[in-house]
């Protein structure tokens, strides 16, 4: 086992000593990489140790400051050539207690990775200006990234990055749109964008598919004749896979909360109006998902009063103050980003979840038959108040072949972290970074999900570079 432990050396420095006492197989060589807080290498140390040998390899490091240290351990397997098995450990210097190890991700043979699909990606893709919405398409065993670029004429143009097997850009830009949100519909297998028009008209709902081998385009608005245009935020959308149909929720120019679906043809539903108590409009976009296992539709949204609100279908569209019903009426007027939403197939239950201006992390979550319930995650996962409090970078996905429950969110290190929940029924936090090293911090598109055939997770963002970077865990 590695033990490392930082002593004081005066009140201007410290030391970092690294302790090995067993190995389940002895390695060649042990090397130690020295970072700053920026990620930048400052220093590098290697031994040959034995079992019961301690290696001092960093000291002099500045008071009040964190460095990271990245000791890896090479073997030697002959033909098979180098096994190199890397641990990221941290230590804030001016203490003398031990440097903590990164928590540990859900499976211990499966690692976090980063890659700039920007630079990777075949076709030469234009930077990324705007929303971001990322999906698998299962029966074709593909990935889809879909976000907006901007042409030199202030254009917006959606684009989409895909995978299957190697990262492709496929050009969309001879279509003028912007916020597009994605989707495959396994049952028709067909891929699917939304977006909003770019045209004199407005800002009309359009769609963009692939089915047989070509794209189409047309107007969702002017199918259904009767549907206002939008006032701009992203686009909610969903494939109701039991009942074989589509939905796009948005907010219309008149404040509403409207439905467009498809059922064979597309219809229009005024949501506002058709659950019956004037619901207060909302102040930015839309969330929700089809639960399956309840048979129903939800859509969520901070209204104008600052509580969080439901529209749910059972048949019939009805309206629900979920502040009220948790009992967190006025909160709103603490919550600092988007919100974010899935439902738990398995484990029959829903789950919304928002940051607050403190630099928590809570979830709304409710269990079929039973009722809402509000709690911090920060806290139950026993990590301080960090989520980066101005930006609305949270993301939020169930893994359900693992049985656990995932929220990404930015914080006030500009590091990428996340709050999972295991099938013990415990919250844990890890830093991403300490796994994949440091990477620009996302600018916006904040986006998630876990691919269940692959038994993998993905993370999607659009970096201060303006480029699309993945993490993803395998």
């Amino acid at each position: 086992m590695l033990h490392v432990t930082v002593t004081a050396v005066s009140s201007e420095a410290i030391r970092v000593d690294f302790y090995f006492d067993t190995f389940d197989t002895l390695p060649n060589f042990i090397a130690v990489n020295e970072f700053d807080q920026s990620g930048n290498q400052i220093n590098t140390s290697g031994n040959l140790p034995l079992p019961g040998s301690s290696l001092t390899v960093f000291g002099g490091l500045q008071p009040s400051t964190t460095y990271f240290y990245q000791v890896c351990s090479i073997t030697d397997t002959g033909a098979s050539g180098l096994n190199q098995d890397c641990t990221v450990w941290n230590a804030y210097s001016g203490t003398t207690q031990p440097a903590q190890s990164p928590p540990t991700p859900p499976s211990s043979n499966q690692k976090w990775w980063i890659h700039n699909l920007s630079a990777v990606t075949a076709g030469g893709p234009p930077v990324a200006d705007g929303s971001l919405s990322a999906y698998v398409w299962a029966a074709q065993k593909t990935q889809h990234v879909v976000y907006n670029y901007v042409d030199s004429s202030n254009v917006f143009h959606p684009c989409e990055l895909y995978y299957n097997g190697s990262w492709w850009f496929n050009n969309l830009t001879n279509i003028q749109g912007n916020s597009p949100s994605g989707y495959a519909w396994e049952q028709d297998n067909t891929e699917h964008i939304i977006y909003y028009s770019n045209n004199d008209v407005g800002r009309e709902i359009w769609e963009l598919y692939y089915s047989e081998n070509a794209w189409h385009n047309h107007s969702l608005t002017a199918s259904v004749g009767d549907a206002p245009l939008a006032l701009g935020s992203q686009p909610l959308t969903y494939v109701w896979k039991s009942q074989n149909t589509q939905h796009v929720f948005y907010v219309g120019n008149d404040s509403h909360v409207h439905e467009l679906y498809f059922d064979g043809s597309w219809h229009h539903n005024d949501l506002t109006n058709s659950v019956g108590d004037n619901p207060p409009a909302p102040t930015g976009g839309l969330t929700g998902f089809a639960f399956e296992r309840e048979n129903t539709q939800h859509v969520f949204y901070l209204g104008q009063d600052k509580n969080i609100h439901e529209f749910y279908y059972d048949g019939a569209w009805h309206h629900n103050n979920l502040s009220v019903d948790a009992g967190f009426e006025g909160f709103g007027n603490h919550i600092s980003t988007n919100l974010s939403a899935y439902a738990w197939e398995n484990d029959g239950t829903e789950h919304v979840f928002f940051g607050s201006m403190y630099g928590d992390i809570f979830e709304l979550w409710y269990r079929i038959g039973g009722q809402w319930n509000v709690h911090n995650v920060t806290n139950m996962a026993g990590v301080p108040s960090s989520f980066k409090i101005g930006t609305a970078a949270l993301a939020a996905y169930v893994w359900e072949n693992q049985g656990t429950e995932h929220v990404i969110y930015l914080g006030n290190d500009d590091h990428i972290h996340e709050l999972w929940f295991d099938q013990g029924g415990v919250w844990h936090h890890n830093d991403l970074n300490y796994f994949v090293g440091s990477s620009p911090a996302p600018k916006f598109g904040l986006c998630g999900y876990a691919w269940e055939d692959q038994n993998t997770q993905h993370i999607f963002f659009v970096g201060t570079d303006n480029s699309i970077y993945e993490i993803y865990y395998a």
